[in-house]
C-alpha cells in the first residue's frame, strides 16, 4: 500500500507534513553567537561524538510502544499515557504512577525518566523487549503485557549499565538476573540464552547489543518471567558474562530432498542482502533525494520480526533497527520517517522523504511514495501429494503408500518440487506450480489488513483462485468505498482522501501450498494376430523418469513378434520398424505412443508375395518380355498365361512347354519370389522357284504389319555387267558394253522374323544355268580434249550367284589448264594454257608451258618457284593447276619513347604485302600507358598505313610519351603537451596546445615520386603559466613561449608539484562536547591551511574572530523572535 499527497495538480508523495516552530530560549541563541565568536578566536575544540539525547545518573525506566501498567519509575512511548508524578508518555497506551519518561515527544522531565534509541547510562536499569513479562523489580517491558514495581529502562540502546537485565520475547523462569531468547530455560541466576534450549547458574548476557555490563543477563525474542535483572537486546555487547545462541529452530530453506528446494529469491544487481545467514532479505527501497536505501528483513524462523537496515547510495550501512511486533521506530537518517512493524504487516511512513520500490517479492511498479506497506514474509508450509486420477493416494511399485513430502518457506522464496520414483503401470504429471515462488495467498475468502496508523485501513479478500481479490478503505471504521475485483496483473489503483492519495495494489502471490503429482495408469500396445487373436503389453515406465515411458534403447523393452508372411503396422497405417533391418525374425520396434495414458492399435497386414512370368524364344535364347505377378499371402492368383501363347503363335512361334501353374497359390516366403518361364520357338517355310511365295505378302495372315515373303532374288538371281562411257554430267561419249551369268537354288524363311535362311536343313546351293561364270576386260577409248578415269574395265572370273552385278563406268573428264593467279589486285594478268592429250592412254595428257609475268614471281601448286618459260607436268590431268604469281613482303616498325626519360618504352613489328592496309593500331597501347600515368605528346604512326612496293627500306613510325604530375597540399599538426605530477587528486589535466603547417607536394603518376615545396609560415606556442595548487609548489612556474617550424617535432614538458612543509600543530585546548554529532550526509572536515590575504597581512582567524562578533549580534536579533512557540499541523 502506497500513501500519496497531490495539491494544485501537481503529485507530492507524502503521507502527511507536520510542520512546527521549535522554540528555543534566546539563551539558546547567544550561545551559538559565543560558540562562533570562539571559533573566530582560533578556539579549538576537541570532541567525541554521542548520538544521544538523554544521560541518565539515577533510577529511570521507559517503555517503547506497550501496553503497561507500572507502579513506578516506568515509561511508555509511542502511546496514550497518564502520569500522577515526573513521566510524560507519547502515543502510547499507558497508566503510570510515577517517574516515567516517554520518547519520540517534545518532553521535559525533572527526574527519574530516560529515552529510548539512545545511548544511555543508568546506575540500576533493566528494560524488557517484545516481551510477555512479570518482574518486581528493575524491570521494564516494550510492547509487552507487563507489571512491574520500579526501575525499567529502554530498550534498542547503547547502553551502560552495572547492574541490569532484559527479557523478550521468550517463555523464562528465573530467580535472579537471567534471561532467555527464544528458549525455554530455567537459570537459577544471571544467565542468558540466545535462541538456544539453555540452563545457566549466573552471568549470561546479550547479543547483538552495545552493553558494557559488570553483572548483566539479557534475552531476545522470548517469552520470558523474570525476577530481577534483565536487560536490552539489538545491541553490541561487551560483557564479563557468558551468552549462548543458536537454538533448535525451523527456518525457512533448511530442509532439501531430491527435487525439492527452497532458496532465496534471484535478487537485482546491486541490491544490499543482510549478511546474517539467519535474516532474510525480503524488500528494497531508495529515497529520491540523495539515493539513501532501506532494506527490510526477517527471522528465518518467521516470527515476524522485523529487522531495518538504512544505507549509503554505495550500500555502507548507516544504521539498523529491530521492530517487533506491534513496535514502531523513528529514523536518525530519514528526517520524519517512522517504521511500524504490526502482526505481519510493516509500513515507512515519512512526511519529507519519497521512496521507490526497488525490490520486492509481488508486482511493484516504479512511481515515488511518501507511505508503503508490506505484509512480512511468514512461514509457509507447503504439502506435495502424490494422487491417482481421482485423488487417491498413490501405492509404489513395492505396495507402499507414497507419502506427501512437506517443506517450509518464506513467502517470496523460490522453490522447486520433484515426482516420486517409478511406479510401474503409471506415469506422473507435474502440476503447473510444481515450480515457483512461495505464496501465503490461495485460500478463498482470507483477508489481509493494511492499518496506515491513521485512522485508514485497507482490506484484501481473496475471490477467486486466480488470485482476483476484493479491496475496501475504511476511515475510522467507515468503509468509504470498496472494489469487487482487483487482478494481479491491474495496475495500481489511487484513491484521494483529503490530500492523501492511496495506492491499492493486489498482493496477489500465485498459490504454492497444496501441490499435487497426478499419476495415470499407463496405455497398453494392442496387438491384432493374423488368426483373429489379441495380446497386449503395458507401456514400459522410464526408470529414471516418472512422467515418461521407457525409449526402445532399455534392456527388455517390449519387441512385437515376427511372423512370416506378416507386416506389423501402427494404428497410421506405418510398418514398424524392424529390430534388425538384416533379421526381421528378431521382431519390431512397437511405436512410440502419443499419449503415455492411451491405448496403441497394431494390426498385422499379410504381406505382399511377388513373382514372375518369362516368356523365352528358345530359337533366340531371348527372353521376349517377363510379367510380373503379385499377391498377398496365401491368396489365389489370378494370372493366366494362355492369351499371351496365342499372341505368340500368330506371330510365327510355336508353343515348346508351358511352366506356369494352372491354378497358383502365393506362398508366405517374403524372402524368394515366384518365378515361372513359358518357352517357345520359330515355325520354318521353304522356298525355290518351283516353290514359290508372293513376294511381300504377310507371312502371317493375322499380323498384317509383321514380316513379308522375300523377293524372288533369295532363290533365282541374275549376275549383268554393264560398261559406260560417260563425261562428268553423265552424257554418254561412247558406246556401252554389256554381258550377264544366272543362278538358282532353294531356301527356307522364319516366320517369325521373315529373315531367309540359306544353309542348314530344307536349303540348296547356288548353280550357274548356262556353267560360264567369267566377265572378260574391256579397254576404254581415247576422247579427244577428255581423259579417261581407267585406262580399261578388268576381266571378272569366278561369278556366284552372291556376286554383284558388275556396273562399270568409265568416266572421261576435261583436261586442265595452267591458270595463273596473283593475291594482289594490281596483278596484270596472264593467258590460261590447256593440257594437250597423250594418244596412246585415254587416262594421259603432255606437259603445258608455264606464261611468264615480268614483275612477279610464279609458283606452282607446291610453292616451288617456276622460271620464265618452263614447262609444267600436271599430277591431275583432269584438274587446272593454279600457278601463283605473288608480290613482295614489305616491313616496319612502331617503337614508343618516353620524351621524359628519353627512353624508349617498346618497339613492335609491323609487315604486309605490298600495297596491303596495316591492320596495327596504336591506341590500344597509348590507353594502357596513359593508365600507368603517361600523356601523350605525338602519335607518329599513320591511320591507315598501306605498305609500299620497296623491298629494301622498311617503314618505321614513333610514338611519344611524358608523365603526369598531381598538385595536393600535405598539412602537418605540431603539438605541445604539458604534463602535471605530484599534487595526488588535485594535480591538474594535461595541458595541450596545437599547431597546423602546410606545403604543396608534386606527384609523378608513373613513378610515385613527389617533390616538396616549403612548409608555411612559423608559428609560436604562448606561455602557459602552472596552475595555482594550495599547499603545493610547482618546479615550473611557467612554460615559456615557443616558436617551431613545419619541421618540428611535438613538444613535451613536464612539471613536477612538491607539498610544501607542514604548519606545526597548536597543542588542543580542554576538550568539550559538541552539542550535536555529524549526521549523516553532512561534509567531511578540510584540512585548513593559514592563509595571509596579500600586502596586508591579515590572516583568516582575524576575520573569523570579527564575523563571530556579527553572528552573535544577529544571534541576539534571533532569540527575540524564538520567545514565541507555534505549532501548526498541515
Amino acid at each position: 500500500m502506497r500513501k500519496i499527497i497531490g495539491k494544485k495538480n501537481k503529485v507530492h508523495y507524502v503521507e502527511e507534513t507536520t510542520r512546527f516552530q521549535m522554540v528555543k530560549s534566546h539563551k539558546g541563541w547567544l550561545v551559538i553567537g559565543a560558540s562562533m565568536f570562539a571559533l573566530g578566536l582560533g578556539v579549538q575544540v576537541t570532541s567525541r561524538p554521542v548520538s544521544a539525547d538523554v544521560v541518565a545518573t539515577s533510577t529511570s525506566s521507559s517503555a517503547v510502544n506497550a501496553e503497561t501498567t507500572s507502579a513506578s519509575s516506568s515509561s511508555a512511548v509511542n502511546a496514550d499515557s497518564t502520569s500522577a508524578n515526573k513521566s510524560s508518555a507519547v502515543n502510547a497506551e499507558t497508566t503510570g504512577a510515577s517517574s516515567s519518561s516517554a520518547v519520540n515527544a517534545d518532553s521535559t522531565s525533572a527526574n527519574n525518566s530516560s529515552a529510548v534509541n539512545a545511548e544511555t547510562t543508568s546506575a540500576s536499569s533493566s528494560s524488557a523487549t517484545n516481551a510477555d513479562s512479570t518482574s518486581a523489580s528493575s524491570s521494564s517491558a516494550v510492547n509487552a503485557d507487563s507489571t512491574s514495581a520500579n526501575n525499567s529502562s529502554a530498550v534498542n540502546a547503547e547502553t551502560t549499565s552495572a547492574s541490569s537485565s532484559s527479557a523478550t520475547n521468550a517463555e523464562t523462569t528465573s530467580a535472579s538476573s537471567s534471561s532467555a531468547v527464544n528458549a525455554d530455560s530455567t537459570s537459577a541466576s544471571s544467565s542468558s540464552a540466545v535462541n538456544a534450549d539453555s540452563t545457566s547458574a549466573n552471568n549470561s548476557s546479550a547479543v547483538n547489543a552495545e552493553t558494557t555490563s559488570a553483572s548483566s543477563s539479557s534475552a531476545t525474542n522470548a517469552e520470558t518471567t523474570s525476577a530481577s535483572s534483565s536487560s536490552a537486546v539489538n545491541a553490541d555487547s561487551t560483557s564479563a558474562s557468558i551468552s549462548a545462541m543458536k537454538a533448535d529452530v525451523t527456518s525457512a530453506g533448511s530442509v532439501t530432498n531430491t527435487g525439492f528446494s527452497v532458496s532465496d529469491p534471484d535478487y537485482p544487481s546491486g541490491m544490499w542482502i543482510d549478511p546474517d545467514n539467519s535474516h532474510y532479505s525480503y524488500e528494497w527501497l531508495q529515497a529520491n533525494q540523495g539515493g539513501n536505501q532501506i532494506v527490510f528483513s526477517t527471522n528465518r524462523t518467521g516470527d515476524g520480526i522485523v529487522y531495518v537496515t538504512e544505507l549509503s547510495a554505495l550500500n555502507k550501512v548507516l544504521k539498523q533497527y529491530t521492530l517487533n511486533q506491534n513496535t514502531q521506530v523513528t529514523s536518525a537518517v530519514f528526517a520524519s520517517t517512522i517504521y511500524y512493524n504490526d502482526v505481519y504487516f510493516e509500513m515507512v511512513r515519512s512526511s519529507s522523504n519519497s521512496f521507490v520500490i526497488k525490490y520486492t517479492a509481488s508486482k511493484f511498479d516504479n512511481i515515488s511514495y511518501n507511505t508503503l506497506s508490506y505484509f512480512v514474509p511468514k512461514l509457509i508450509t507447503q504439502t506435495t501429494y502424490y494422487v491417482d486420477k481421482d485423488g487417491k493416494q498413490i501405492i509404489d511399485s513395492n505396495g507402499n503408500p507414497v507419502a506427501a513430502y512437506t517443506q517450509k518457506g518464506l513467502v517470496g522464496q523460490n522453490y522447486t518440487t520433484g515426482d516420486v520414483n517409478v511406479v510401474n503401470g503409471y506415469y506422473a504429471i507435474a502440476p503447473a506450480n510444481s515450480n515457483g515462488v512461495m505464496s501465503p495467498y490461495g485460500k478463498i475468502g482470507a483477508s489481509y489488513v493494511k492499518n496506515f496508523h491513521d485512522g485508514v485501513v485497507i482490506t484484501y479478500t481473496q475471490t477467486g483462485s486466480d488470485g482476483t481479490m476484493s479491496a475496501s478503505i475504511a476511515q475510522n471504521g467507515t468503509v468509504l468505498q470498496t472494489w469487487t475485483s482487483i487482478k494481479p496483473s491491474d495496475p495500481t489503483i489511487t484513491y484521494q482522501l483529503g490530500y492523501a492519495k492511496y495506492g491499492i495494489k493486489n498482493p496477489y502471490i500465485p498459490q504454492t501450498s497444496d501441490i499435487k503429482y497426478v499419476y495415470n495408469k499407463l496405455g497398453n500396445w494392442i496387438v491384432y494376430n493374423p488368426d483373429g487373436s489379441t495380446t497386449s503389453r503395458i507401456y514400459p515406465n522410464d526408470p529414471s523418469n516418472p512422467t515418461k515411458i521407457a525409449d526402445s534403447s532399455v534392456p527388455d523393452y517390449p519387441v512385437i513378434a515376427f511372423i512370416p508372411g506378416y507386416i506389423p503396422e501402427d494404428h497410421m497405417g506405418t510398418p514398424l520398424v524392424p529390430v534388425d533391418p538384416d533379421d526381421r525374425t528378431k521382431g519390431y520396434i512397437p511405436p512410440t505412443p502419443s499419449d503415455n495414458g492411451t491405448d496403441t492399435t497394431i494390426t498385422y497386414t499379410a504381406d505382399t508375395q511377388k513373382g514372375s512370368v518369362s516368356y523365352v524364344d528358345d530359337t533366340t535364347g531371348k527372353t521376349l518380355k517377363t510379367d510380373s505377378i503379385s499377391g498377398t499371402t496365401g491368396s489365389k492368383s489370378t494370372y493366366s498365361t494362355s492369351g499371351n501363347i496365342a499372341d505368340y503363335k500368330k506371330q510365327g512361334y510355336a508353343l515348346v512347354t508351358d511352366g506356369y501353374p494352372a491354378a497358383l497359390t502365393f506362398d508366405n516366403d517374403d524372402t524368394t519370389d515366384q518365378n515361372f518361364t513359358v518357352h517357345l520357338k520359330h515355325q520354318l517355310t521353304p522356298v525355290n522357284p518351283t516353290e514359290p511365295q508372293t513376294p511381300g505378302a504377310p507371312i502371317n495372315p493375322d499380323e498384317p504389319d509383321g514380316p513379308k515373303w522375300p523377293t524372288s532374288t533369295y532363290y533365282d538371281k541374275t549376275v549383268n555387267e554393264t560398261v559406260s562411257y560417260v563425261d562428268q554430267n553423265g552424257h554418254v561419249v561412247a558406246k556401252q558394253h554389256t554381258d550377264s551369268v544366272n543362278f538358282t537354288r532353294t531356301v527356307v524363311v522364319d516366320n517369325v522374323t521373315g529373315e531367309v535362311i540359306t544353309s542348314g536343313a530344307g536349303t540348296t546351293a547356288w548353280t550357274a544355268t548356262n556353267g560360264d561364270t567369267t566377265f572378260d576386260a574391256v579397254v576404254s577409248p581415247v576422247v579427244p580434249g577428255s581423259v579417261a578415269d581407267k585406262a580399261q574395265t578388268a576381266a571378272v572370273t569366278d561369278l556366284t550367284a552372291d556376286s554383284s552385278d558388275v556396273n562399270e563406268t568409265v568416266t572421261y573428264t576435261k583436261v586442265g589448264s595452267l591458270v595463273p593467279s596473283s593475291s594482289d589486285g594490281n596483278f596484270p594478268g596472264a593467258p590460261t594454257v590447256g593440257y594437250p592429250n597423250d594418244p596412246s592412254d585415254a587416262t594421259k595428257v603432255t606437259p603445258a608451258g608455264v606464261p611468264t609475268v615480268p614483275g612477279y614471281t610464279a609458283h606452282d601448286p607446291e610453292g616451288h618457284v617456276l622460271t620464265p618459260g618452263s614447262s609444267y607436268q600436271p599430277s591431275d590431268p583432269t584438274k587446272d593447276t593454279t600457278i601463283t604469281y605473288t608480290a613482295d613482303t614489305q616491313k616496319g616498325s612502331v617503337s614508343y619513347v618516353d620524351d621524359t626519360t628519353g627512353k624508349t618504352l617498346k618497339t613492335d613489328s609491323i609487315s604486309g604485302t605490298t600495297g596491303s592496309k596495316s591492320s596495327y593500331s596504336t591506341s590500344g597501347n597509348i590507353a594502357d600507358y596513359k593508365k600507368q600515368g603517361y600523356a601523350l605528346v605525338t602519335d607518329g604512326y599513320p591511320a591507315a598505313l598501306t605498305f609500299d612496293n620497296d623491298d629494301t627500306t622498311d617503314q618505321n613510325f614513333t610514338v611519344h610519351l611524358k608523365h603526369q604530375n598531381i598538385q595536393s597540399t600535405e598539412a602537418k599538426t605540431v603539438t605541445e603537451t604539458i604534463h602535471y605530477q605530484g599534487a595526488g587528486n588535485q594535480t591538474p589535466a594535461d595541458n595541450t596546445a596545437q599547431v597546423t603547417f602546410t606545403r604543396q607536394v608534386s606527384t609523378d603518376t608513373v613513378t610515385g615520386e613527389k617533390t616538396y615545396g616549403s612548409w608555411s609560415a612559423d608559428q609560436s606556442f604562448a606561455a602557459v603559466t602552472s596552475p595555482v595548487i594550495k599547499g603545493y609548489t610547482p618546479d615550473q612556474a611557467e612554460i615559456g613561449a615557443k616558436t617551431v617550424s613545419g619541421d618540428a617535432s611535438d613538444l613535451d614538458f613536464t612539471v613536477i608539484y612538491t607539498k610544501d612543509a607542514p604548519t606545526k600543530p597548536v597543542k588542543p585546548s580542554q576538550p568539550t562536547t559538541p552539542a550535536k554529532p555529524v549526521q549523516a550526509g553532512q561534509a567531511a572536515a578540510t584540512n585548513f591551511v593559514d592563509q595571509r590575504l596579500p600586502q596586508t597581512g591579515e590572516t583568516d582567524q582575524q576575520h573569523m574572530t570579527l564575523s563571530g562578533l556579527l553572528l552573535l549580534a544577529m544571534s541576539t536579533v534571533l532569540g527575540l523572535f524564538g520567545m514565541t512557540k507555534r505549532q501548526r499541523k498541515e
